[in-house]
């Protein structure tokens, strides 16, 4: 059985409650995790991973407990921490071929991903030398370089520019499409990835709550005064979120018919996940 799957699962330490009773269940798609810092989304990883005992309920990835059973669950899934350690001591080509050998991986495939994110003379430079963004594009390239059934990063779009996090949400979306792999990511409410996501992860309450996508989707509007668009707003499906309109249901033409371009800072569309993550109140 492929995917991850949560049945009733708590996770507390000593008397602090982080994950309490808690189940879903992901098998395909790009799944984003969002969440505050400090509500669990990297103890849901670690629990994945293996890394933490639950105190309660069972986790299984692709069929197996990856405590018990650690090698077969995660014989087939690829993740990249928060926070990852290089390998070697001097240049990135160095760390690229000792990752290559130890995730028995093509170190070309490395080098291709770093030519798409626009750095091919960086594997030349020495580890010491590299700017946080510049070192998060590497450790992009070496855990998406591999063939595998699940990937999960923990906040990979962490010190990456615009044009960058839409490049990694562009590759996360390739790779599902041509490979069919299933993503988990944490990640933050405003980023490129939520255009692809199938399925929205947050925590309430110390449980996580998922929100499933259709084949429809949304927008959601910056606007420049909510007075001035309050009588314009009757004929379309909307709610307020912050300092921002959702509108369900309506095409982009319609919505800047309706409220009238100088009233508009900027249109995003949103998948139908992230429409329900809003609604909801998150």
């Amino acid at each position: 059985m492929d995917g991850i799957v949560f049945e009733n699962v708590t996770k507390a330490f000593d008397n602090k409650v982080i994950l309490e009773n808690t189940s879903f269940n992901i098998n395909k798609g790009i799944t984003l995790f969002i969440s505050e810092n400090g509500t669990g989304k990297s103890t849901m990883i670690y629990c994945i991973s293996g890394s933490y005992n639950v105190s309660n309920g069972n986790i299984l990835v692709n069929g197996y407990n990856p405590v018990k059973r650690h090698r077969q669950a995660l014989e087939n899934v690829s993740i990249m921490p928060e926070a990852p350690s290089y390998f070697g001591s001097g240049t990135i080509s160095e760390h690229i071929e000792l990752f290559s050998k130890l995730r028995d991986i093509s170190k070309y495939k490395i080098f291709q991903y770093l030519d798409y994110f626009g750095m091919p003379e960086i594997k030349s430079r020495s580890i010491g030398s590299l700017s946080m963004g510049e070192a998060q594009i590497i450790y992009i390239s070496c855990y998406l370089a591999g063939n595998y059934k699940i990937y999960i990063f923990d906040e990979p779009n962490s010190n990456l520019d615009r044009e960058n996090r839409k490049k990694f949400a562009e590759a996360v979306s390739e790779k599902y499409i041509n490979n069919g792999s299933m993503f988990i990511i944490t990640s933050h409410i405003d980023d490129e990835l939520s255009n692809y996501a199938d399925n929205i992860l947050t925590i309430k309450n110390s449980k996580i709550m998922n929100y499933s996508s259709r084949n429809d989707y949304g927008y959601i509007v910056s606007i420049i005064d909510k007075k001035n668009i309050m009588g314009k707003l009757n004929d379309l499906d909307y709610f307020f979120y912050k300092n921002f309109v959702v509108i369900k249901n309506a095409t982009m033409l319609k919505i800047v018919n309706a409220l009238g371009e100088d009233n508009i800072i900027e249109i995003k569309r949103i998948s139908s996940s992230m429409v329900s993550f809003y609604e909801n109140g998150n």
